[in-house]
């Protein structure tokens, strides 16, 4: 088995360390880091990551170098163990061809549609936690 698109995606993020499972990836999405926030796939990942594939369940685990894996011993979430190492992981190329970094990073403008940007409600007593919290956003 080849890796193909979509497919699963397990990377463990440069700034935190921490494993994000990223199902079905495909080059033209920019996945971000559940704890940091930081995108997960950058165009210097070769530098920084090992691309492992799984030829049971055709997942790709992006390691970080630094990560200790043993072929033939480590195991892939399926429990198999019929994982190998890339030489080169083509992820970063295929994400540079598809889009996924052309994009600018605080570009909102006052003509786009996030209902989720809202300026802070000043009628809510900071005392109150269950009021902080059972606010509802609503939609707009």
């Amino acid at each position: 088995m080849n890796p193909g698109y979509p497919r699963d995606l397990m990377v463990m993020c440069q700034d935190c360390r921490i494993e994000n499972v990223v199902p079905d990836y495909s080059p033209d999405m920019f996945p971000v880091c559940n704890q940091c926030r930081e995108g997960l796939i950058a165009p210097n990942l070769n530098e920084t990551h090992d691309e492992i594939f799984c030829d049971d369940c055709g997942m790709s685990l992006l390691l970080l170098k630094t990560a200790e894996f043993k072929e033939g011993e480590s195991a892939c979430r399926c429990q198999g163990q019929h994982l190998r190492i890339l030489p080169h992981s083509a992820i970063p190329e295929e994400a540079k061809k598809a889009g996924a970094f052309d994009f600018e990073e605080d570009s909102l403008t006052e003509g786009d549609d996030y209902s989720w940007v809202r300026s802070e409600d000043l009628n809510v007593n900071d005392s109150d936690y269950n009021e902080i919290f059972d606010q509802d956003l609503g939609v707009e």
